[in-house]
């Protein structure tokens, strides 16, 4: 079964989102200065296996792009949290996420998906670091992971929601 692509033109965006520059459709919300959460507007791919050859181990182009996509509307949100607060968003700290993914029928296995936003949350854009909401996906303590039917054809939408713990 071939897959259906899906234009932008199709998808249910709301009109409080904002399109990212290289990136997806992407809303914030900032619920407190520890907590943020982000809504991305798009089919999310999951993670592949990685790819072996004989010059190495590397992961297929096309997911290495969506990741960069993906990476640049969470930087923007990161972004918008330090406008919106006047402070930085601590991306050196604990962290708990949860992650809901939406769509007309849900695929992927839940962690696959998962790892595609953990990969994208940690690369950072350009030259200096800065942009990523998390340096390292093993800051994450605690994941909790959702897949759920949208009810429509043409919704798509992966809702993030990252809390900074408290040191103890």
């Amino acid at each position: 079964m071939a897959k259906r692509r899906i234009a932008v033109e199709d998808l249910d965006i709301p009109d409080h989102a904002h399109r990212v520059e290289h990136g997806y459709w992407t809303s914030i919300f900032v619920d407190s200065p520890s907590e943020m959460q982000i809504h991305i507007y798009s089919p999310i791919m999951p993670s592949p296996r990685p790819r072996v050859t004989r010059r190495g181990t590397f992961m297929p182009s096309d997911y290495r792009a969506h990741c960069d996509r993906l990476a640049c509307s969470l930087a923007y949100s990161r972004g918008w949290y330090q406008g919106t607060l006047n402070q930085d968003w601590p991306s050196n700290r604990k962290m708990k996420v949860a992650m809901t993914f939406f769509s007309p029928s849900p695929s992927g296995d839940c962690d696959n998906l998962a790892k595609t936003i953990l990969d994208a949350g940690q690369l950072h854009r350009g030259e200096q670091l800065g942009d990523e909401l998390w340096l390292n996906d093993n800051q994450i303590m605690d994941l909790h992971v959702v897949k759920a039917p949208s009810g429509e054809d043409t919704f798509y939408m992966t809702m993030l929601r990252i809390s900074v713990l408290e040191d103890n």
